[in-house]
C-alpha cells in the first residue's frame, strides 16, 4: 500500500519528517517497509506565461520568447518547442535549475541569442508522458491556464512527494484506503479524522427503470448503484493525476481514475459502466452459465467457470464480480451515461474467481480481505460527488439491494483482565479514550466496558483483540518488562529435538541442509525404479505437482545434477522431511534423513563413514548389509541394521541410472527412517579416558564368499568382551592365496583397560575368545 504524504494530511493534520511519520504509524502497529522520495532534485524551476513569440533571426526552427515569470522582469528564452505559444502557462527552467536526471540549466547563448532559462517538458520534470496529448508528448508541458507566474513547479504539480509503503495484514482491509491509515494516525496524534467531502444525501426515489436485479445475496451483500448523466470523459485534473501516480496507478480518464481515487482514498472498490451499452440499461448479480465468456478490460478472452459471481446485463456477463471489468461496457470518449458500482462482495467467491482466471487487480486484493458491507455507502458518495464535480450530472436517488445488515459485534472489556494481559494498569477512562478514538462505541457496564465494534474493524471478535488495540495505541514501548511467573511449563518435542540434534550433528561434519518440494512428477519416480503406489493430490496445480514424494533421494539428487550443470562438483547435502505411503485409506508419513555425496575421490565408504559418525554420537552401532535396490550399484549397496532394527540403506547410484541422467561423476545416496532412529538414541555418557597404554592387532580371517564384513566384526567386537575398544574391517582380499569361494577379511582390534595396562597373556586370551568364535559361527580360519 503506498501512501503519499500530502494526500494523507488531507484526512488528518501532522507536522514532521516522513520518518517521523512512519516511526509513528509503527508503534500503532502499521510498519512501514519504505520511504521513496519523488522529485525532491528539480530546483529552480517555476510557471511562466509566454508573452511574445517571434522568429529566430539565424534559424529556422528556433524561436525566441518573452516570458513573463512574475519578477517583474520578463526573461529572454530560445526555444525549439513545436508547441509553444503566446499566453501558454509552462514550466521555466531558470539559470541553475537542476532536472530529472540531473541536468543543469545555465544562462548561454543559441546562434548568437541569449536565453536566459528553458521551458520543461513532462520528461524533464520527471513526469510520465505516456497519457499526455502528442504535442505535448513530442514539446513542452502545457500547464493550467489559471496558473500565476512565478509559483514553484512542485507545488503546483506536487513532484516533491514523499510515499510511505505499508505492510498490510490480511485482516486489516481497513488499511487498504488512506482513510484507514489516517485513522490510525490521528488515533495517535490525538487528532481528530477529516472525512473527505460526499455527495449529500437526498431522499429522492430510485431512478427510473428495473435498473439492479441482485439474485445472489450470499456472493453480494450489498449493491448500490447511481446514474450520471451529461457525461464529458476527458483527462483528469493534474493534481488527480500526480496523486494516482504517487500511489502507483496511471491515469486513464477523469471517469476511470474518480473510481481508482476513491479505491484508494476509501478501500473500497468501484466499477463505472456505460449504461448506454448494457443491454436493456440494466445490470444483474448472478452466477455464470456454462460456456459463456467474457472479454476484459485488458483485452484478454476468458471462458468463465461455470458459477462465477458476475455482473451481467440483459444478454451477457459485463463484468466479473470484484475483480475486472468487460470491454464491452468500458467508459469511452462516446460515454455519456454511466452506472456507477459500488458493491460488497464475498471474499471466497472473488478469491476463487481470481484464482481460476489468473486475474489479480487492485480491486480483488481488497475484496480478497473482506470488505465493510458500510463502506460501500462512502464510496458511492464520495465517487458521485467527484463525478458530480469534474465529469457529469449525478441524477437523484440511487438503488441500494442488499441483504439484512448484520448488528454490530458487542463485547464486554474488563479492565481486570488488561492488566492480567498486559501486565499494568490501565485506568476505564483512558481505555475507553483510546477505543473511541478508533471509532469503537463504549459504555459503562459491570464488570467494564460494553463495546461495540465499528463495521470497517471486521477484524476485531473477542475480548482479546480489544487489549491489543489498547496495546496499540497505549504504546507497545509503555508497557513494563516482566518476568513471568511459575516454573517453565512445556519442552520441546522429542520430534522436533530429534530433528535438531540431526541437523548439528550433520552441520559438525561439514554437511549442507537442503530444503525440496514435496511434490513430484509422476514420471520423475519412474525415472528412479520407484515401483510403489504413490499418494496422489486430487487437485494438483499443475502435472509437476500431482504426487507425493515415497522418498527423499530422487530430490536430492535432481538438486546434484543441477549443480553439476554449473559445475559446482563439492557436494554434499542433506535433507530431513516427510515421505509419504499409502495405506488402505490413509497416508502414512514416516520422518525420514536422505543424503547425498558428490564429490571428486569420494563415494560410498565416505557416505558410510559419515553415517557411522553419526552412529557414534548417537550412541549406535550401525551394522552394513549387502542389500541390492533398484536405483543402487549391484555391488555397493547395504541397509543399515541397529539390532534387529532396518534404520535405512546406503549406496551409490546405479550405473544405468547414472547414465540416464547424465552424471559424469557418482552420487552416493542415502536413506535413514528418523522416527525409528528416534526410538534407538540413547542419551551421551561421559566415560573418562584411560591413562594406560591401547594395543592393536591385526587378524586376516578366510571367511566364505556371502559372508558379509559387518555382520562378522560386529560379533567379533562381542565376543572380545569390554577391553575391545574398536573393531574395524579395514582391508577385503581377492587372490591366488585364497581359496574360489572365499575371501580374506582383515580387521584391526583396539584392546584397552580402564585401569591397568594390559599384559599380553590378557590379549591372547581375547584373541583367542575371538577366533574361537569366528571358526564356530562363522566357519572362519585364521590366514597364515
Amino acid at each position: 500500500m503506498r501512501v503519499p504524504c500530502t494526500w494523507l494530511q488531507d484526512y488528518v493534520d501532522f507536522e514532521g519528517t516522513a520518518e517521523q511519520v512512519a516511526e509513528m504509524l509503527a508503534q500503532v502497529g502499521v510498519p512501514v517497509e519504505l520511504i521513496e522520495r519523488e522529485g525532491a532534485e528539480i530546483t529552480h524551476v517555476i510557471t511562466g506565461r509566454i508573452l511574445s513569440v517571434e522568429p529566430h533571426p539565424d534559424a529556422d526552427r528556433l524561436k525566441v520568447t518573452r516570458v513573463d515569470v512574475g519578477s517583474g522582469t520578463p526573461l529572454q528564452i530560445v526555444t525549439a518547442a513545436p508547441n509553444v505559444r503566446v499566453d501558454q502557462v509552462v514550466a521555466v527552467a531558470t539559470h541553475g535549475a537542476l532536472l530529472a536526471g540531473g541536468l543543469k540549466i545555465k544562462k548561454g547563448k543559441l546562434r548568437g541569442v541569449v536565453s536566459e532559462g528553458m521551458f520543461c517538458s513532462a520528461a524533464e520534470l520527471g513526469i510520465d508522458s505516456e497519457d499526455l496529448p502528442v504535442e505535448q508528448r513530442e514539446g513542452i508541458l502545457d500547464l493550467d491556464p489559471g496558473v500565476l507566474p512565478g509559483r514553484e513547479i512542485q507545488e503546483v504539480l506536487r513532484l516533491a512527494e514523499e510515499v510511505l509503503v505499508l505492510e498490510t495484514f490480511a485482516n486489516r482491509s481497513d488499511q487498504l484506503g488512506l482513510l484507514g491509515v489516517a485513522r490510525e494516525l490521528a488515533a495517535r496524534l490525538g487528532h481528530p479524522l477529516k472525512m473527505p467531502e460526499v455527495l449529500p444525501q437526498d431522499d429522492a426515489p430510485e431512478p427510473s427503470g428495473n435498473l439492479v436485479e441482485v439474485q445472489d445475496l450470499e456472493g453480494c451483500p450489498r449493491y448500490i448503484a447511481r446514474v450520471i448523466e451529461e457525461v464529458q470523459v476527458a483527462p483528469s485534473p493534474s493534481w488527480m493525476v500526480r496523486r494516482l501516480e504517487s500511489a502507483g496507478m496511471r491515469s486513464v480518464n477523469n471517469v476511470v481514475d474518480i473510481t481508482n481515487y476513491v479505491m484508494l482514498e476509501t478501500g473500497q472498490p468501484l466499477h463505472a459502466f456505460d449504461l448506454d451499452r448494457l443491454a436493456e440499461g440494466r445490470v444483474v448479480v448472478r452466477r455464470s452459465r456454462p460456456g459463456e465468456r467474457l472479454t476484459t478490460l485488458d483485452g484478454d478472452e476468458h471462458e468463465l467457470p461455470a458459477g462465477t459471481l458476475v455482473i451481467a446485463d440483459a444478454e451477457k456477463p459485463v463484468a466479473i464480480a470484484g475483480v475486472m471489468g468487460g470491454l464491452d461496457s468500458e467508459i469511452g470518449p462516446e460515454t455519456r451515461r454511466i452506472l456507477l458500482e459500488s458493491a460488497c462482495f464475498h471474499s471466497g467467491t472473488v478469491r476463487r474467481a481470481s484464482l481460476h482466471l489468473g486475474l489479480r487487480t487492485e480491486s480483488s486484493r481488497r475484496f480478497e480481505k473482506g470488505m465493510d458491507p458500510q463502506r460501500v455507502v462512502l464510496g458511492s458518495a464520495r465517487a458521485a460527488h467527484l463525478l458530480g464535480s469534474l465529469a457529469g450530472r449525478v441524477v437523484p436517488g440511487l438503488v441500494d439491494r442488499g441483504a439484512q445488515p448484520q448488528p454490530p459485534t458487542e463485547i464486554m472489556l474488563r479492565p481486570a483482565r488488561v492488566r492480567q494481559v498486559l501486565g499494568i494498569e490501565i485506568p476505564v477512562d483512558r481505555i475507553r479514550a483510546l477505543l473511541e478514538a478508533l471509532e469503537f462505541s463504549c459504555t459503562p457496564e459491570e464488570p467494564g466496558l460494553k463495546v461495540r465494534v465499528p463495521s470497517h474493524r471486521q477484524d476485531v471478535l473477542e475480548e482479546a483483540d480489544l487489549i491489543e488495540e489498547v496495546a496499540r495505541h497505549y504504546g507497545y514501548d509503555n508497557l513494563p518488562v516482566t518476568v513471568p511467573h511459575g516454573e517453565p511449563q512445556g519442552a520441546m518435542p522429542a520430534e522436533d529435538e530429534l530433528e535438531e540434534w540431526v541437523r548439528d550433528s550433520l552441520a559438525r561434519l561439514g554437511w549442507s541442509e537442503l530444503l525440496t518440494p514435496s511434490l513430484h512428477h509422476p514420471e520423475l519416480l519412474e525415472r528412479y525404479r520407484l515401483e510403489a503406489q504413490p499418494a496422489t493430490v486430487m487437485n494438483p496445480l499443475s502435472e509437476d505437482q500431482r504426487v507425493l514424494r515415497p522418498a527423499l533421494f530422487p530430490s536430492l539428487v535432481e538438486v546434484v545434477r543441477r549443480n553439476l550443470r554449473v559445475r559446482n562438483r563439492d557436494l554434499c547435502f542433506f535433507e530431513i522431511s516427510r515421505v509419504f505411503h499409502p495405506q488402505g485409506q490413509e497416508v502414512l508419513e514416516p520422518l525420514r534423513l536422505g543424503l547425498a555425496l558428490c564429490r571428486p575421490g569420494m563415494g560410498f565408504l565416505d557416505l558410510k563413514g559419515a553415517l557411522e559418525q553419526l552412529a557414534l554420537m548417537a550412541g549406535l552401532d550401525f551394522v552394513f548389509e549387502s542389500a541390492p535396490q533398484a536405483w543402487l550399484h549391484p555391488g555397493r549397496a547395504a541397509r543399515i541394521r541397529v539390532g534387529e532394527q532396518i534404520l535405512g540403506w546406503a549406496g551409490e547410484i546405479h550405473p544405468h541410472l547414472a547414465g540416464e541422467l547424465d552424471l559424469e561423476t557418482s552420487v552416493a545416496l542415502a536413506e535413514l527412517d528418523l522416527d525409528l532412529l528416534s526410538g534407538l538414541r540413547s542419551p551421551a555418557r561421559y566415560r573418562p579416558i584411560s591413562r594406560f597404554p591401547e594395543v592393536e592387532r591385526d587378524l586376516a580371517l578366510l571367511v566364505a564368499e556371502e559372508v558379509p564384513a559387518g555382520t562378522l566384526a560386529g560379533r567379533m567386537a562381542q565376543a572380545g568382551g569390554d577391553l575391545v575398544r574398536a573393531l574395524v574391517c579395514f582391508d577385503v582380499y581377492h587372490g591366488a592365496q585364497v581359496p574360489e569361494g572365499h575371501k580374506s577379511l582383515a580387521f584391526r582390534v583396539l584392546l584397552q583397560a580402564p585401569d591397568r595396562t594390559l599384559t599380553e597373556d590378557e590379549i591372547q586370551r581375547v584373541l583367542r575368545r575371538i577366533l574361537k568364535m569366528t571358526e564356530r559361527e562363522f566357519s572362519a580360519r585364521l590366514r597364515d
